[in-house]
């Protein structure tokens, strides 16, 4: 089976599913200074894929300064928090490891 959708046709939500089933796979929208409150996903590998804007992620007591075109990969038993510094918009996948 494929599924197939175009990011700019989504509605506009702060977070919008875009494929809700294994990988679940997430558009996210932060205005300037919204934050991304700490929390994790046990039991996942995330990428972490920033197609527009800037900011800083927090993954456990690491930082990274991220900009359009940026690629994380991590583990998700990790502690991601984060805040835009400008209007950003990020694709996160989120794989569940098999049991």
């Amino acid at each position: 089976m494929v599924e197939r959708a175009t990011l700019d046709e989504l509605e506009s939500a702060t977070k919008y599913p875009v494929f809700t089933d294994n990988p679940r796979t997430v558009r996210v929208d932060l205005d300037p200074g919204e934050t991304v409150e700490e929390h994790d996903h046990p039991g996942t590998d995330i990428v972490f894929h920033v197609l527009e804007g800037a900011m800083e992620l927090r993954l456990d007591d690491e930082r990274y300064d991220l900009s359009g075109g940026d690629i994380l990969q991590f583990d998700g038993e990790r502690t991601v928090a984060g805040e835009a510094d400008e209007s950003t918009t990020v694709v996160v996948v989120l794989a569940q490891r098999p049991e």
